[in-house]
């Protein structure tokens, strides 16, 4: 068994797991999951065997190891939810001509990846909603011209946790699932040559970003721009059906705005 026991520790996310369980009792699932990106049979091929519940017994533990090792494969069984993503939606913004487009000018720069491609001369088809369902991913137009993305749809469960947005408990792997502040993810961010304590500042605040779970009603649907950091109550909330007034599809850079 002593041999097992090291070739089970030789596995990184077994390590990480373990080590999450031995820092705080207080994890929430989210939080344990978080670091874990595989399927529910890869993780129960590796936790569901003997040396899981002798490796709780080491370092010292005073918890039973029956009871760690309940805790231990229970939090894999609530690790086992699929991932979301979005393989529709894509990063880019396709440069439109006027056709019968509305072309407006939004409120705030809550979508700004880097470039400020939505910021002025946003085209939005206002007629989009009226035959279709609206889709994660969709760029709406509403308010008082207001643009931000739909990122939760009609009765799910949305909760964000170190910045990582969760639908239904499951992480959302698009591009647009994770906190990004002018396009920087927060690797990118790190490095970037943004002064402390600016950048510190905004690490906790927006890449740490918490928000408990809000279960959406069969009409409304969730909303964030893509920079967190410019995004208000406004673009970072949720939002009725009834005030979707079109949908985003490029800007017309040759267009002028009413």
């Amino acid at each position: 068994m002593e041999n097992e026991i090291f070739k089970a520790l030789a596995d990184p996310s077994r390590r990480t797991l373990l080590d999450l369980l031995h820092e705080s009792g207080g994890r929430t699932l989210n939080e344990l999951c978080a670091p874990l990106e595989m399927s529910r049979f890869g993780v129960m091929k590796h936790y569901a065997e003997p040396w899981a519940i002798e490796l709780t017994t080491l370092g010292g533990w005073t918890m039973k190891k029956w009871l760690l090792a309940a805790l231990l494969l229970g939090s894999l069984a609530a690790c086992s939810e699929k991932a979301i993503d979005d393989k529709v939606t894509k990063e880019s913004v396709a440069e439109v001509s006027a056709g019968n487009h509305t072309v407006v000018n939004p409120l705030s720069d809550a979508m700004n990846r880097g470039r400020h491609e939505l910021e002025k001369n946003v085209a939005v088809d206002t007629s989009y909603y009226k035959s279709r369902d609206v889709a994660r991913g969709d760029i709406v137009y509403y308010g008082d011209h207001d643009v931000s993305r739909v990122v939760a749809l009609p009765n799910e469960k949305i909760n964000i946790t170190n910045g990582q947005i969760y639908i239904n408990g499951a992480k959302l792997t698009a591009f647009y699932g994770a906190a990004h502040i002018r396009g920087y993810d927060y690797k990118a961010f790190q490095n970037s040559d943004i002064e402390e304590p600016a950048k510190q500042n905004l690490i906790e605040e927006i890449y740490k970003k918490e928000v408990q779970e809000i279960t959406l009603n069969g009409d409304e649907v969730f909303v964030i721009g893509d920079d967190w950091s410019r995004s208000n109550t406004s673009t970072f909330r949720s939002l009725s059906l009834n005030e979707l007034k079109g949908k985003v599809v490029g800007v017309c850079t040759t267009c002028s705005t009413p």
